[in-house]
C-alpha cells in the first residue's frame, strides 16, 4: 500500500494522535459512569434513565449541555496535547497554516471518540424508553464535538474564534432545524477567524549573568536541591545544638560537639550537591579538548560546592566562633575531595562514590575530637586538588558516553504529562 503524502499524511499523523488520547481518556470517562450506576439499587434501570435523558425528548437543554461540557472538557484536555510542538519544526510542511489547523483539530475531534461512542451505545436503550429516541441529537453530535475542538484551538488571537464555537454549542444544546443551521454557519465562520499557532514562545530579553558558563550550566543541573540542601546540612548543627543546651557539658566538649555537628553538616551538605551534580551533569571527557585545563574545571566545580556551605558555619559559628573555624579549615579539602569524587571512572550517571562521605565523615569526627587536625586538613588542600586534576586528566576524550535522555525536558514526550 502506497503511503499517504501531502494532507492524507498530516492528517492521519494528527488522526493517530486523537486516537491515542481518546484511548487514555476512555477509561476514567467509561469508569465513572459505572461506579455511579453500581451503586444504585437497580443498576440496568439507572442505565436506561440516563439513556432517556441524554437521548430522549425529556432531557431539553440540560442534557445537550452535559453532552457538550464533557466534549469541552474532552476537547480542552487534548489541545495542549495535540498541539505541543506543532509551532516548531512542522511549520516547514509544504502545507498552509489552516491545513495544519484542520488537520490538528480532526486530533481533537478523534479525542472526542469516546463521548460519541457511549451515546451511540445508549442509543438502542433510549428507543425502548418512553419518548423513544431523539435522532436530532444524534445529528447534531458532529457538530457538537467540532464546535468542542474549534473552542479549544489554542491559536492567536483566540478571542476571535471561540466565541463562535461557544454559541454554537449552546445552540445545539437543544437541537433543532434552525438551530442546527445556525450552528453550521457560526461553525464555519469560527474556522474562518480561528488562528495559527503562535510561531515561537515570546521571551524577554535578560541580561548577561555575570557567572561563567560553567557556573551556569552546573547550578541548572542542581536545580532546587541547591537551595534546598543547606536546609539538611543544618540537622547535625540542630542536633548538637540541642545537646549542648539540654546537658551540662565540659567547655572542651561543648566545642567538640559544635564541631561534630558543623563538619557533618558540610558533609552531608557536599555529598548531596555532589551526588546529584555527578547524575544531572556527570563530567563530559570531551571537555578536556577545550582550552580549558582540568586545574581550571576542579576549581570551579570545588568553588560551587563549597559555597552552600557557608549555612552550616554560619550556624556552627553561633554556637562557638573557633569550632566553625576549625571546619572552615576542612572546607577546601572536602570541596575538592568532593568534586575528584565526581570525576570517578565508572558509569557515568551512576552518581557519586561512597568513599567520599566516609573519608570526610571520619576526618569530621577526629578533627571533632582533635581540633588541630584541622590544620593538617588545610595543608593537605593542595594534595586533594593535584588528586583530583589528576582524576580529571585521566579521563579518555574519546570515550562514548550514552546520552541519558530525560523525558521532563521533552514537549513530546507522553511519560512526561
Amino acid at each position: 500500500m502506497k503511503p499517504p503524502t501531502g494532507i492524507g499524511a498530516l492528517a492521519r499523523f494528527h488522526v493517530h494522535v486523537g486516537a491515542q488520547l481518546a484511548m487514555r481518556a476512555a477509561a476514567p470517562l467509561a469508569g465513572v459512569p459505572v461506579v455511579a450506576f453500581l451503586v444504585q439499587q437497580d443498576p440496568s434501570a439507572a442505565v436506561r434513565a440516563a439513556a432517556a435523558w441524554l437521548l430522549g425528548p425529556s432531557g431539553g437543554p440540560g442534557a445537550g449541555l452535559s453532552v457538550a461540557a464533557v466534549a469541552l472538557a474532552l476537547a480542552a484536555w487534548s489541545a495542549p496535547r495535540v498541539t505541543a510542538g506543532l509551532a516548531g519544526w512542522p511549520r516547514h510542511f509544504p502545507v498552509s497554516e489552516a491545513t495544519h489547523r484542520r488537520a490538528a483539530l480532526a486530533a481533537l475531534v478523534t479525542a472526542q471518540t469516546p463521548l460519541v461512542v457511549a451515546l451511540l451505545l445508549l442509543a438502542p436503550l433510549a428507543v425502548r424508553e418512553a419518548g423513544g429516541l431523539d435522532a436530532t441529537r444524534l445529528l447534531a453530535l458532529p457538530l457538537v464535538v467540532v464546535a468542542a475542538a474549534l473552542a479549544s484551538w489554542p491559536g492567536e488571537p483566540a478571542w476571535r474564534s471561540r466565541p463562535p464555537a461557544l454559541l454554537a454549542l449552546l445552540l445545539l444544546a437543544q437541537p433543532g432545524t434552525a438551530g442546527g443551521l445556525a450552528a453550521l454557519l457560526l461553525l464555519a465562520f469560527a474556522d474562518r477567524l480561528a488562528g495559527p499557532l503562535p510561531s515561537s514562545v515570546r521571551t524577554r530579553r535578560r541580561p548577561p549573568s555575570p557567572l561563567p558558563t560553567p557556573f551556569l550550566i552546573a547550578l541548572r543541573a542542581l536545580g532546587i536541591a541547591f537551595e534546598a540542601s543547606p536546609l539538611l546540612a543544618l540537622l547535625p548543627v540542630g542536633a548538637m545544638s540541642l545537646l549542648r543546651l539540654n546537658n551540662d557539658l565540659a567547655p572542651a566538649v561543648a566545642a567538640g560537639a559544635a564541631r561534630l555537628g558543623g563538619g557533618l553538616g558540610v558533609v552531608v551538605l557536599l555529598t548531596t550537591l555532589a551526588g546529584r551534580l555527578a547524575t544531572r551533569r556527570p563530567v563530559w571527557p570531551w571537555a578536556r579538548s577545550l582550552p580549558v585545563g582540568s586545574r581550571r574545571r576542579v576549581a570551579e566545580d570545588a568553588a560551587l560546592l563549597a559555597a552552600p556551605c557557608a549555612v552550616p558555619l554560619v550556624a556552627t559559628a553561633a554556637l562557638d566562633p573557633l569550632a566553625a573555624l576549625a571546619v572552615a579549615a576542612c572546607l577546601p579539602t572536602f570541596a575538592l575531595r568532593a568534586a575528584g569524587a565526581i570525576r570517578r571512572t565508572a558509569q557515568p550517571g551512576t552518581g557519586l562514590s561512597a568513599l567520599f562521605p566516609s573519608e570526610a565523615a571520619l576526618l569530621a569526627a577526629w578533627v571533632a575530637v582533635l581540633p588541630w587536625l584541622s590544620l593538617a586538613a588545610l595543608a593537605a588542600a593542595p594534595l586533594a586538588f593535584r588528586a583530583a586534576a589528576e582524576r580529571d586528566r585521566r579521563q579518555k576524550v574519546s570515550r562514548w558516553d550514552e546520552l541519558h535522555h530525560r523525558a521532563v525536558g521533552d514537549p513530546l514526550s507522553w511519560s512526561a504529562r
